[in-house]
C-alpha cells in the first residue's frame, strides 16, 4: 500500500471529485427511496459541503455548518464524522489544502497570497500545516 504522506487525503478528494462528476453529469438512476431517510442525510451532506466549499476562505462556524444541514451543532458533528469520517473543523482544513496545492501547482500568485486566499491568516502556520499533509513545503511543491 502506499504510504506517501497525504495519500489519503488525495485519494478522498478523488473520490468526492468521481462522484461530483456523476451527479453533475446525471449519469446515475435514483433507486429506491432509503426508509431510514438516507436522502435528507445526503441532501443535509451536500449543504454543508457546499457551504465549505463556497465559503472556505472565510472563517467558518460550526454553528452555520450544522443550520446549513438543519442540525443541532453537537448532532451534526457525530452525523458529518459518520458520513466522511472527519471533524467539519478537519474536513475544512483539508479542503482549504486542497485548494491551496491546486492554486500552487496551477498559478503564479505568492504563497502568502494563495494562504489567504485559502482562509489561512498565518503564513507561518499555513506552511507547517502545508508540511504535514503533503511532506514538503508549498515553496518545494510548487517546484
Amino acid at each position: 500500500p502506499d504510504t506517501t504522506p497525504g495519500h489519503e487525503l488525495i485519494a478522498l478528494g478523488y473520490f468526492y471529485q468521481f462522484f461530483g462528476l456523476i451527479l453533475q453529469t446525471g449519469s446515475y438512476t435514483s433507486g429506491p427511496s432509503d426508509p431510514r431517510g438516507g436522502d435528507r442525510r445526503i441532501r443535509q451532506l451536500k449543504q454543508a459541503l457546499e457551504v465549505i466549499e463556497s465559503q472556505y476562505d472565510t472563517d467558518i462556524t460550526l454553528q452555520e455548518l450544522s443550520q446549513a444541514a438543519g442540525m443541532s451543532p453537537k448532532y451534526f458533528c457525530r452525523f458529518f464524522r459518520a458520513m466522511t469520517h472527519r471533524t467539519p473543523i478537519e474536513y475544512l482544513h483539508y479542503y482549504r489544502m486542497e485548494r491551496a496545492s491546486y492554486l500552487l501547482i496551477s498559478t503564479d500568485l505568492p504563497i502568502t497570497q494563495i494562504a489567504l486566499d485559502c482562509g489561512f491568516n498565518d503564513l507561518s502556520y499555513f506552511i507547517r500545516s502545508f508540511k504535514k499533509y503533503k511532506g514538503t513545503t508549498p515553496k518545494k511543491y510548487r517546484g
